[in-house]
């Protein structure tokens, strides 16, 4: 910069060459910088609004498809649980049965009827559905002997009650996704707040990065990206961790920012569907009944935690597999049991007693459950159930 004189005498102030290059080169540098953080906090906003709904999209296919295996499950324990007391007409039993199925079930109707198809109780003492004509899906109940269905409000399953080819009747479940949808709900809220706040820290950063960070622009904008995208990532990896089974996201919480808020807001949403899951586990231990399922093809089978227990062992001494779980039957029983696991899948129906010799050497008698399923989209698989029934034969 230089001091020259005009013809009247007066200094006026003039830039050389450099100091426009510079002045230029700064004002090139602020818009990079500026754009830089505005592109990177628009593109880390737009992927941490896809990843919201990818989470949720994720939670709510495996929480629906974990309930129907899970209901086919139960499906066809209560086929032959209620029989006796469908059969026998014992109305007040059948309300025992289905105030004990909603104490651990979002159970929002509950309807039993005869094999003609009228109610005979829908649970209630009043019974004001009795007589009435119960709408059920028999041409697909004529084929499977569970059918489930998605409904406004959550599920619908329809099942036999009977024992064998005696079918004494029907009853018709509807189940309620209210638990599902109140968690993604609580996600919502505190999700949209939290991007609230972030956009306006995201602001003030940038406002205060470009004012003082003019030299070091190139560098900072790497590194707030590089700040911006690993959660991110370590969100992305987690849902699909979540996808393939995972129990829940266990995702790293390091400070308090917006970002980490919105972790430790989906590790609380991870830990009730744990919790959900851990009231299921308990539902099956008190009924002593253990779910099951296997893939044609594969070796090891899928257990339950209640299937360990009724066996004796645990997931870190025994893998479950078709010729493992063979080995705990009595040898007298073992190829009536291995022929159904060699069979077609669409006639591989299984209801049978067989008796356990546990690791200790304990006996139990089983009752052991299986159908085809199309649950996923792995195919079809062999799905089940196994109730300890020691007690009751003794």
């Amino acid at each position: 910069m230089a001091k020259n004189a005009d013809p009247s005498g007066r200094r006026l102030i003039t830039f050389s060459i450099s100091h426009r290059h510079v002045a230029f080169f700064l004002l090139l540098l602020m818009l990079v910088v500026g754009t830089v953080l505005g592109a990177s906090g628009y593109l880390a906003l737009q992927g941490a609004a896809r990843l919201q709904q990818d989470l949720q999209s994720h939670l709510k296919a495996d929480e629906t498809a974990r309930q129907e295996e899970v209901l086919h499950a139960t499906a066809a324990y209560l086929r032959s649980r209620l029989f006796n007391l469908l059969y026998n007409v014992d109305i007040e039993k059948l309300n025992e049965e289905i105030a004990q199925i909603r104490s651990w079930l979002p159970v929002t109707r509950f309807l039993v009827s005869d094999r003609t198809g009228r109610i005979l109780s829908d649970g209630t003492l009043d019974n004001r559905l009795y007589g009435a004509p119960l709408a059920l899906p028999m041409p697909a109940l004529a084929e499977e002997e569970s059918i489930i269905r998605p409904t406004a409000e959550g599920l619908e399953l329809s099942f036999v009650i009977g024992y064998g080819k005696i079918i004494a009747g029907f009853a018709n479940v509807k189940l309620s996704n209210a638990p599902l949808e109140t968690a993604l709900r609580r996600l919502n809220t505190a999700s949209d707040q939290l991007w609230q706040n972030y956009r306006q820290e995201l602001t003030r950063l940038a406002v205060a990065a470009t004012l003082t960070m003019i030299l070091l622009g190139g560098l900072l904008s790497i590194l707030l990206s590089r700040i911006l995208a690993r959660p991110l990532t370590e969100m992305a990896k987690v849902a699909r961790g979540y996808a393939e089974g995972q129990p829940e996201p266990a995702l790293p919480v390091q400070s308090n920012d917006e970002l980490d808020q919105l972790t430790q807001a989906l590790n609380k949403l991870a830990q009730d569907l744990r919790n959900s899951h851990e009231l299921l586990d308990q539902a099956q231990r008190i009924a002593r009944l253990g779910s099951w399922s296997w893939q044609p093809g594969g070796p090891e089978l899928r257990w339950s935690a209640e299937v360990y227990r009724i066996f004796g062992t645990h997931p870190s001494a025994f893998t479950p597999t078709v010729d493992g779980m063979l080995g705990f039957i009595k040898f007298d029983q073992r190829d009536q049991i291995r022929k159904y696991f060699t069979l077609p899948l669409q006639e591989a129906r299984l209801q049978q007693e067989i008796t356990l010799v546990c690791p200790g050497g304990e006996e139990r008698i089983v009752l052991l459950q299986a159908e085809m399923s199309t649950l996923d989209a792995s195919g079809r698989r062999l799905v089940g159930t196994i109730q300890d029934i020691t007690e009751r034969k003794h």
